[in-house]
């Protein structure tokens, strides 16, 4: 741990609970800051949750980030749809039973436009 908050993932099940950082890259190096609000999909393998870690993405505002616990990839969900990183604060994530769908909150207005229904 590097002295910040990470996201960690107990299973009781396994044998000696072996604690596994899922706050990391995809290359598996921990992420410099915090990493707090995790949720986990209901079929175990994907993480969402919210990071502050300017040393990965270009600006100083909370994204909210999505691991497969599979692949350990680790995608920014807070962007908009031309790849623009949110300008405002994401937090708050919640997701779906297979973990293909993530909503959070956010004070960002480069996300896009409001949408009434989906």
């Amino acid at each position: 741990m590097n002295g910040q908050r990470e996201v960690c993932l107990v299973d009781p099940t396994k044998p000696a609970h072996p604690t596994l950082v899922v706050s990391t890259t995809t290359n598996g190096t921990q992420l410099q800051g915090d990493s707090c609000e995790p949720v986990i999909s209901a079929d175990g393998t994907k993480v969402a949750f919210t990071i502050s870690a300017p040393g990965l993405y270009s600006n100083p505002y909370r994204q909210v980030v999505r691991k497969d616990l599979l692949t350990g990839r680790l995608e920014i969900i807070t962007t908009s749809p031309t790849a623009i990183f949110a300008n405002g604060d994401s937090s708050e994530p919640t997701i779906n039973a297979d973990g293909s769908v993530i909503a959070f909150t956010s004070q960002a207005p480069t996300l896009g436009t409001l949408v009434a229904s989906v």
